[in-house]
């Protein structure tokens, strides 16, 4: 686990401690320097009982993003951390019973112990699960490894043998076994990394 030698904490700032937003600041190494009290929430509501803030600060953001995405998110907060401009972004993150959208900032801001980003989350649509289930045999979706890929994005689950044919299996969403692999499903493809 890297840890961050830099230490900028806003929690002087009670709009970020009390923001229902999702905010955390990260470091120039992209280390967690921050979470707000949000984190915790949306950490607990959600079975992240592990992830909590405490045992989350000096760890790289990088570690705990899944493969397929470091990438993109390395990109997003390299471009808002070397041109000072704020960069925007909408992901999905839902649940086995809810879609949920939300829009990221990325904000960087320098103090005395150098650049800093301040990442926002903001909900921006929460609605029931509304996606057609999948209701076969869950074995029926391991690769020939015996793994399962899902999409690091929205969670769909691949259909082994078929063309970019991908399901939702709220089970799995719930509670992920330990054979899944990550992979990125067409759409989300075209939509995160097609520009």
């Amino acid at each position: 686990m890297k840890k961050s030698t830099e230490a900028w904490r806003p929690e002087s700032l009670p709009e970020f401690e009390d923001n229902p937003a999702i905010i955390y600041v990260l470091d120039s190494a992209f280390c967690l320097s921050y979470c707000n009290a949000a984190w915790d929430r949306f950490a607990l509501k959600n079975g992240g009982d592990g992830i909590l803030r405490k045992t989350q600060i000096g760890r790289s953001v990088m570690e705990v993003t899944p493969a397929p995405l470091r990438r993109f998110y390395g990109g997003l907060f390299r471009r808002a951390l070397q041109s000072g401009d704020g960069v925007d972004h909408v992901y999905e993150c839902s649940s086995a019973e809810r879609s949920r959208f939300f829009h990221m900032r990325v904000d960087r801001k320098d103090t005395g112990q150098g650049p800093f980003l301040v990442v926002i989350n903001s909900l921006v649509l929460e609605e029931a699960q509304q996606r057609q289930i999948f209701r076969g045999d869950l074995q029926a979706l391991r690769e020939e490894n015996g793994f399962i890929t899902m999409c690091a994005h929205c969670r769909r689950t691949r259909v082994p043998n078929a063309v970019d044919v991908w399901v939702w299996v709220p089970d799995l969403v719930r509670r992920m076994p330990m054979d899944v692999s990550h992979g990125i499903c067409a759409v989300c493809f075209d939509i995160h990394y097609g520009k």
